[in-house]
């Protein structure tokens, strides 16, 4: 019993839905965890802020 090769297109499109939602989870809680770890002062290199001069590099806090 099963729903062929044209329930194949669904079941993709399903699986690919489902693991964007993990990955997002996944990325979203690295993010809060970067960010809590910065404004705690853990890690010095997640508390450097940009310069806003375009040049993509970071600078320290005052």
């Amino acid at each position: 019993m099963g729903f062929g090769t044209p329930a194949r297109p669904a079941a993709a499109a399903v699986a690919l839905l489902l693991t964007f939602g993990a990955v997002n989870a996944y990325l979203a809680s690295g993010a809060r965890m970067g960010e809590s770890l910065a404004q705690q002062g853990r890690h010095a290199w997640l508390a450097r802020r940009p310069t806003g001069h375009g040049s993509g590099g970071a600078a320290t806090q005052p």
